[in-house]
């Protein structure tokens, strides 16, 4: 992950080329989520009732209440706001790949929480950070001639209770 500083000092992360683990993608994501609270456009991340179906310019809204003219006219800046920031920050060819889901027949430009709905799907660690650790385990363990069978699959079997008691806790917090 590199940065790039934007006209008013802030770094702007950016998801380059290369591996995507699952350290790299989850810091990436919480800068995302601390630059768009920064620069006032975090509804741009979250699906936004106040968006208008069809995507229009801002300063066309035409709405008879003042207060619902606003929050249309809010909603489409931040999520004009967060793809403008989204699509520079993705340098990834995996990540940019995931621009094209974000278009609808309303919004050909994208909608940029779809763009980031997308990007979780495709990069974002299956369970969390925690499993994704548990995979770089399993994916390390390596048999050799010289070693015991037996410690092979028992050092398989722990990583397995961990990712199952890691289940068992995710399920637990849910219900």
């Amino acid at each position: 992950m590199s940065e790039t500083v934007d006209s008013n000092g802030v770094s702007v992360p950016k998801l380059t080329e290369g591996k995507i683990t699952a350290e790299i993608y989850l810091t990436w994501r919480g800068h995302l989520v601390s630059l768009t609270q920064i620069k006032g456009w975090g509804t741009g991340l979250t699906e936004n009732p106040n968006l208008p179906e069809k995507c229009i310019d801002w300063t066309q809204v035409e709405e008879a209440e003042a207060p619902k003219k606003k929050l249309i006219e809010s909603a489409l800046k931040c999520n004009a706001a967060t793809m403008a920031y989204l699509t520079h920050m993705l340098v990834n060819n995996r990540a940019v790949s995931c621009i094209e889901k974000a278009k609808t027949p309303g919004y050909p430009n994208n909608l940029s929480h779809l763009l980031l709905k997308r990007l979780d799907q495709k990069l974002m660690p299956k369970g969390g950070f925690e499993m994704s650790g548990l995979r770089d385990q399993l994916r390390k363990l390596k048999f050799k001639d010289k070693d015991d069978l037996n410690d092979f699959f028992e050092k398989i079997a722990g990583i397995k209770n961990l990712s199952m008691q890691l289940d068992q806790t995710d399920s637990i917090s849910k219900d």
